[in-house]
């Protein structure tokens, strides 16, 4: 779980979390579930996760498997 009383973790969860929610409204506009189902994995999985390494590692991949991922 994550650590309220770090505010790293605090800081980075909150700005991968927006990183997801613009995924996200972007995955909406363009009616792309690939950038819909990544945006809500940006948004939640940084509650679930406690090191900043890991939480930055895991949001890094998202992202690449966004970019790096088949077109669909």
């Amino acid at each position: 779980m994550m650590d309220m009383s770090n505010p790293g973790v605090m800081l980075s969860a909150g700005v991968i979390s927006m990183i997801g929610l613009g995924v996200f409204i972007h995955g909406k506009k363009m009616d792309d579930l690939k950038s819909l189902g990544i945006g809500v994995v940006l948004m939640v999985f940084p509650m679930f996760v406690g090191s900043i390494l890991i939480m930055w590692g895991l949001a890094g991949a998202c992202v690449a498997g966004l970019y790096f991922g088949p077109r669909g």
